[in-house]
């Protein structure tokens, strides 16, 4: 327990006094002076000498025979959004939505899959003679 306190002692009087260099003095670090921390230049502004001319030529183009783009990537094709495949079927006396269902569907049950493709097609009052869309299998 001693030995903990007295590290926190050493530890506090650390921090406190700092653990740098006391004879370097603040001002000397450009970011805390009055003016805040230099300004900084794009590339444009720096001269010839400081951006290529530090890289000697030996090591900046070494292994490269030529510089090439990559070409673009190809262009995707959005996938064929084609209408359904559906068939037609003109209604004839006694025919249901559900008839019509289990003859092509295979199923009486997806009868409702057939009103979408028929828009102002009332199930209750199917006419003779009025032909309709029906959905592929």
């Amino acid at each position: 327990m001693r030995m903990q306190i007295i590290f926190l002692i050493v530890l506090g009087l650390a921090v406190t006094t700092g653990c740098g260099n006391k004879n370097q003095k603040i001002a000397d670090d450009p970011g805390l002076h009055a003016g805040g921390p230099p300004e900084l230049r794009s590339i444009d502004q720096l001269k010839p000498d400081q951006t290529e001319q530090q890289i000697p030529e030996s090591v900046r183009y070494a292994g490269v025979e030529s510089i090439e783009t990559a070409p673009p990537p190809a262009a995707v094709t959005p996938p064929n959004h084609a209408e359904p495949q559906f068939q037609t079927h003109t209604f004839v006396r006694g025919d249901t939505l559900w008839s019509l269902a289990t003859k092509y569907l295979g199923d009486g049950k997806r009868w409702s899959e057939i009103v979408p493709l028929n828009p102002g097609l009332e199930p209750n009052k199917l006419t003779p003679g009025k032909t309709i869309k029906i959905p592929a299998k």
